[in-house]
């Protein structure tokens, strides 16, 4: 971006280097876009950290000028400060099942899910609030209607708290599956317990399962210190022949991963993959070329979809060599372990999230005071 916001820098040498940021659309011309952005200058506070896809972080710069980003959502980036969360759902799914929302503290895609994201924050700054109104501006506030604020005050607890709480009943399937027909008509309903320690015990569940969703979250036992006894020997980059993984000559993704389909848009491939164990197929070994393979991925994470997208093809679609033009780095490699044991991290706290949302559902419902 410093390259490209140096007027001593060529528009061809821009070209060349940077083919996306001088094509023109209907929408965008280039030239006069760089020639705009070179007098005022660069912006380097604005690199922010981007969720392209579920679990796939990545960096953005947000442009608050011409469409240099095509659509910069000035409203959003401005609730983007310090400590604050969203919760992002599907617009309208196109799936079968009813996806669980997603959790973010940075910004994401719109199509971050499949079908377009909604996003519901924690917070909100003044610019952009809706229910109240601050007398210092600027400060974010809790994302609350008074009622809400009224529910939290008579339980003696943070706004964090209840928004956890959504989070961890949510992303119970036995709440999905009790609640789908209010769920596909964009009408959640989500029980509140009278009582606090409840209330903060699932609070306390759904912490855990935002951790794990959160790829920056460092997660002891997962991916940080001594790993989990059931997660320890999952997704090991492997060779054929046990040999060291040499970095770039191991790492091409080359097993069909993705490709480029209609409007160059990248399209997930049927990739490689073979059993684990001959014997066995709730296992798998997954290839990234001919040589290097991950060992050992538990077949229903394989399997595991959010916001409605298969999470490891995804992520190995825009990685596939002829779509990212170089081989995968080693931190890459550890990178997509990691994911395996997030994933796996989060099917191992099913049973736990059904008995939770079983536990606040079946409890005396919170009641507001009356005034």
């Amino acid at each position: 971006m410093r390259r490209y916001f140096d007027p001593n820098v060529p528009n061809d040498t821009i070209k060349e280097e940077m083919p996306g940021l001088m094509a023109r659309t209907a929408r965008f011309e280039p030239f006069k876009t760089r020639e705009t952005l070179c007098r005022r200058g660069f912006l380097p506070e604005n690199i922010r950290r981007y969720l392209y896809r579920p679990l796939d972080l990545r960096w953005v710069y947000w442009e608050p000028e011409t469409k240099l980003l095509d659509e910069k959502r000035t409203e959003y980036f401005e609730q983007m400060v310090e400590g604050n969360l969203f919760l992002f759902t599907t617009g309208r799914t196109r799936k079968a099942n009813i996806e669980p929302p997603l959790i973010t503290d940075s910004l994401n895609d719109l199509n971050c899910m499949d079908s377009g994201t909604r996003g519901f924050p924690l917070y909100t700054t003044d610019q952009a609030h809706i229910f109240q109104q601050s007398s210092q501006p600027g400060l974010p506030r809790p994302n609350l209607t008074e009622t809400a604020n009224e529910l939290v005050r008579s339980l003696r607890v943070d706004e964090k708290i209840l928004f956890y709480h959504v989070f961890a009943v949510t992303h119970s399937l036995a709440y999905q599956d009790e609640n789908v027909a209010a769920l596909r008509l964009d009408w959640p309903r989500i029980p509140i317990p009278g009582d606090r320690k409840r209330l903060q015990s699932s609070a306390s569940l759904g912490h855990k399962v935002a951790d794990l969703l959160l790829p920056d979250k460092p997660v002891p036992g997962v991916t940080t210190g001594q790993l989990r006894p059931e997660l320890r020997h999952l997704a090991i980059p492997t060779k054929i022949d046990h040999s060291p993984i040499e970095e770039p000559a191991d790492t091409k993704v080359t097993a069909g991963w993705g490709f480029r389909g209609q409007k160059n848009a990248v399209m997930c491939g049927k990739g490689k993959l073979l059993p684990h164990s001959p014997k066995d197929s709730s296992s798998l070994d997954l290839y990234l070329n001919d040589n290097l393979f991950f060992s050992n991925i538990p077949a229903p994470v394989y399997a595991m979809t959010i916001g409605g997208y298969p999470v490891l093809k995804k992520w190995l679609s825009y990685r596939e060599y002829k779509v990212l033009g170089r081989a995968l780095r080693t931190e890459e490699l550890t990178y997509f372990s990691q994911m395996v044991r997030r994933l796996q991290a989060l099917l191992l706290l099913s049973a736990d999230l059904d008995a939770n949302y079983r536990s606040v559902a079946s409890a005396p419902q919170l009641s507001l005071p009356q005034e």
